[in-house]
This record gives C-alpha cells, structure tokens and sequence, in this order.
C-alpha cells in the first residue's frame, strides 16, 4: 500500500515538472471585444486535456472551459466570450491546467490579459441601451 502511494506522488511530482515542457508560447490578448488565448504543445503523451482557468483578483481561479488533447505539438486557441471580458479596462489572469489520463492536474505559470473593448463596440452597445 505505502509503495502505491509513494510511486503514485512519485509520478504525480514528475508529470508536474514537465508542465512546463508540455506547454509553450501561453499568450492573450484582447480581439473585437472578446479575450484570445493561444499556446503550442510538446510532448502530449498521456495528457488528455486542458482546463482553462480564469480570475479576476489573481488568486481565486474558476474554470472557464477544457479543450481535449490533439496529439504532440498542436496549436491550441480558446476565446473568453464571457460577460466579464466585456468590461473595458479590467485585467483578467489566466492559467492552464494540464489534465493527464490518471485525472492528474498541473498547473503551468498565471499570465495577464487587459481587456480592451473596441470604441464601435462599446458606442454601439451604448446608443442600444440610450432606447431600451
């Protein structure tokens, strides 16, 4: 029993170290209204998937969205189309998890995105809601 447990923590801390191998180039960035985020994958052997994690204070992160695994050194994008993106100004602070077959999670570094609603889009949005 205690060998199972080390052997399993031991694989665990090991899949950990190579998250950072497995994910690379994580970048956001604001488009038409709406959050990007985009990052390129290595070696995907035994991840099935990745959680996409979201916070607006940098510490409290809920997931937003999963995206399957599409095999060694695929090219990922996923759009936060949610309410909260829309709001001007606002940094929002992201991070993946890499989600392997034993259910095993690991998290690569948090990065920032600022949103920036366009000036068509939020005076369009505006003149709408002055004849509600």
């Amino acid at each position: 029993m205690k060998t199972t447990k080390i052997m399993i923590l031991i694989a665990t801390l090991c899949f950990s170290l190579m998250a950072t191998d497995i994910i690379s180039n994580f970048v956001g960035y604001t488009e038409d209204s709406r959050i990007v985020l985009q990052w390129n994958s290595g070696n995907e052997n035994d991840v099935i998937g990745y959680e996409i994690h979201r916070s607006v204070d940098g510490h409290n992160f809920y997931q937003i969205g999963f995206l399957q695994s599409q095999g060694n050194n695929s090219s990922y994008t996923y759009i936060d189309n949610s309410v909260f993106a829309k709001v001007s100004g606002r940094t929002y602070h992201y991070k993946i998890g890499i989600k392997d077959i034993n259910g095993n999670i690991s998290f690569i570094d948090t990065i920032e995105v600022l949103s920036n609603i366009s000036d068509v889009s939020h005076t369009w949005g505006s003149i709408k809601a002055i004849f509600k």
